[in-house]
């Protein structure tokens, strides 16, 4: 069984989650975050820190495809000067891929590699732990919907899409998202950077260098991103989203390589958001 370990101020204690996979999905950061596995652009990337086409309602820091082609796992931001504790919302990996960061709940989410099949989790307000990759905002009103199909991550981003259409807000920006209750499956994974070879490392490399598992009939929150216009930098070639998972119970955050949703589950897209 998958262990984690949730540390917080008072001590810390382990639970056991759904078995674990070790087959793993790198995803968009590090992680796979995971969407899904293809080929490695290899065309230029973009500059080291990037913010979105919009202005300031995203920031950006770090790009997935250098790290994926030039593995800089270097730091891009401190989480301490980010606004965590104030409606922020991200997702991100941390310096040297030594696993994930999810920020929600006024609350900073931080996974970390323990060997080959357990994760230890922090819940913190503020850190000074560093980011190599981090995709922020703040968001301070949310529109709530439902999802109308069962969903998985191949057909999430359509009913993202038919949703946004309904509510009246535009698909062309990077949008938070958030998914709240319980849903069928997900199956997560969350990066270990030691295991990595030296220099560039493909998505085998990737899927090999994570601890992964599964939650089944699980109440969670799913924080995500969509966006069309940071392929490469923090969703891969070809793909829209960059998810991960929070579950309460455990204290596990992780990046999202695959899911079922099924109808009627509470969809959450933000409506006015920004980092400033």
């Amino acid at each position: 069984m998958t262990k984690t370990t949730n540390s917080h101020c008072i001590g810390s204690t382990k639970t056991d989650l759904i078995r674990p996979r070790f087959t793993a999905f790198f995803v968009a950061l590090p992680l796979l975050s995971t969407l899904a596995v293809g080929c490695v652009d290899t065309t230029d990337p973009a500059p080291a820190e990037v913010r979105t086409a919009t202005g300031d309602d995203v920031a950006v820091y770090g790009v997935l495809k250098e790290i994926m082609l030039k593995a800089d796992y270097a730091s891009k931001v401190q989480l301490a000067d980010v606004a965590v504790a104030d409606a922020g919302f991200g997702v991100g990996a941390i310096e040297g891929l030594r696993g994930e960061i999810t920020i929600a709940q006024d609350r900073a989410w931080l996974s970390y590699p323990e060997g080959d099949d357990a994760v230890r989790s922090v819940k913190l307000e503020t850190n000074e732990e560093q980011a190599a990759l981090l995709v922020f905002t703040r968001v301070t009103s949310w529109l709530d919907t439902e999802l109308t199909n069962d969903v998985d991550f191949d057909t999430l981003d359509a009913s993202l899409v038919q949703a946004m259409a309904d509510l009246e807000l535009d698909p062309e920006i990077a949008r938070p998202f958030t998914i709240e209750g319980k849903v069928a499956r997900i199956d997560w994974h969350v990066i270990d950077g030691s295991q990595l070879p030296d220099g560039m490392a493909t998505h085998a490399d990737h899927q090999n260098a994570s601890v992964k598992g599964t939650l089944k009939n699980a109440d969670v929150q799913l924080v995500g991103f969509r966006s069309t216009q940071h392929q490469g930098v923090f969703t891969h070639s070809g793909q829209t989203l960059h998810i991960h998972v929070i579950h309460p119970e455990s204290g596990l955050s992780a990046h999202v390589d695959s899911l079922e949703i099924e109808t009627g589950t509470v969809l959450r897209l933000a409506n006015e958001f920004g980092t400033q």
